[in-house]
């Protein structure tokens, strides 16, 4: 019988025992292997994982920023729109102004006719009371009164002569 050598395989086809020590030093490797790049996966999910924290962060103070502008846009252009309003406002009234205050304008020639007519009026009244009161020059009391009020109220009626 023959005497096997050590590095020989016991049955043809079996790895010899340098290739087992060989197989078991690679994978002892591959396993360390394995386990530093599970180790660098971990890290670099966590890793991920507070980036997209921070990123989740920025964008929602982006978004709080953008809308703080949009608040600022849309009071600014209410503001805007308010004097404008109060603008056409005051612009409406300094015309009526001017047009009441200046000779030139229709306001104060309505108000001047309008002026002439009240004085007109009052002298005309006068003249009535007067006239009236010398219709009727002995008497008074309240049948008096009422004749006279009626004298001169028909006579203010009647257009002017």
């Amino acid at each position: 019988m023959a005497t096997r050598r050590v590095n020989e395989p016991a049955v043809p086809g079996d790895p010899t025992a340098a290739q087992i020590q060989s197989l078991a030093r690679n994978l002892n490797e591959l396993i360390e292997e394995s386990e530093r790049l599970r180790h660098d996966v971990k890290i670099a999910e966590q890793q991920r994982r507070k980036e997209n924290i921070v990123t989740l962060g920025v964008g929602a103070l982006m978004c709080l920023f953008l809308i703080a502008v949009l608040l600022v846009a849309i009071q600014n252009n209410l503001i805007a729109s308010r004097t404008n309003q109060i603008a056409v406002e005051t612009k409406r009234s300094s015309d009526q102004l001017f047009d009441c205050t200046l000779p030139t304008g229709k306001c104060f020639q309505n108000g001047q006719k309008r002026t002439g007519k009240a004085v007109g009026d009052i002298g005309r009244t006068q003249l009535y009371i007067v006239e009236c009161s010398r219709l009727y020059p002995d008497q008074s009391g309240p049948a008096f009164d009422r004749l006279f009020e009626k004298c001169v109220t028909d006579r203010l009626k009647a257009p002017p002569k």
